[in-house]
């Protein structure tokens, strides 16, 4: 036990957060010789990241240290805003798809209703981008439950800043959008729109 507290406080005392070639040969013979869990060196990068104000690299090494709790409310109260206004799906995605494995996200606060929302609305983009280009009945159906369902949630997502609000307006206009675009498929499958909804329109 002494020796393990003895370990982790070098740890966060001496734990870089760039990743050179260098780094990377410290903590291979850190994992491999020494037999120190990787766990206590993501942990220790996470601290070292918060000290430093650094909100990704907290998020990416809570992920790697399985604080899968700690990771979310991190990536929703400080990031995910962020990446809807700018866009950056895939990047926000990377998180919440880790977080969305059944047992990780069993164990998370608020998942239902804060990560998943995020995920949820990324899936959506990304199935009308394919049913433009090939769409069944069925699909559509399948699409317009689970936009109608998903207008709801996106009013329930907690703001706590300016920023969160204009990233949930944002979201509430593209989804209301999206599902204008749904039901005018349904009607007319064979007239299919040039382009997928606008955010900003």
């Amino acid at each position: 036990l002494f020796r393990s507290k003895a370990v982790r406080e070098l740890l966060n005392r001496h734990c870089a957060l760039s990743e050179t070639p260098d780094s990377s040969k410290k903590e291979t013979f850190l994992i491999q010789r020494l037999r120190v869990p990787a766990k206590w060196i993501h942990e220790a990068k996470a601290m070292r990241a918060r000290k430093e104000g650094d909100k990704h690299k907290e998020a990416l090494y809570l992920s790697r240290a399985g604080h899968w709790n700690q990771c979310h409310k991190l990536v929703t109260r400080h990031l995910a805003s962020d990446a809807i206004i700018n866009e950056k799906y895939e990047y926000l995605k990377s998180f919440l798809d880790q977080l969305a494995l059944p047992e990780r996200s069993a164990l998370i606060q608020d998942w239902d209703t804060a990560g998943l929302v995020y995920l949820d609305y990324i899936h959506i983009i990304e199935i009308l981008d394919q049913i433009q280009q090939d769409c069944s009945g069925y699909e559509l159906e399948m699409l317009h439950t689970k936009v109608t369902s998903l207008c709801s949630r996106i009013e329930q997502l907690q703001c706590h800043n300016a920023k969160d609000r204009l990233a949930q307006s944002d979201m509430a206009k593209r989804i209301a959008n999206i599902l204008r675009v749904v039901l005018s498929l349904q009607h007319s499958p064979e007239s299919m729109p040039d382009s997928t909804p606008d955010r900003k329109s």
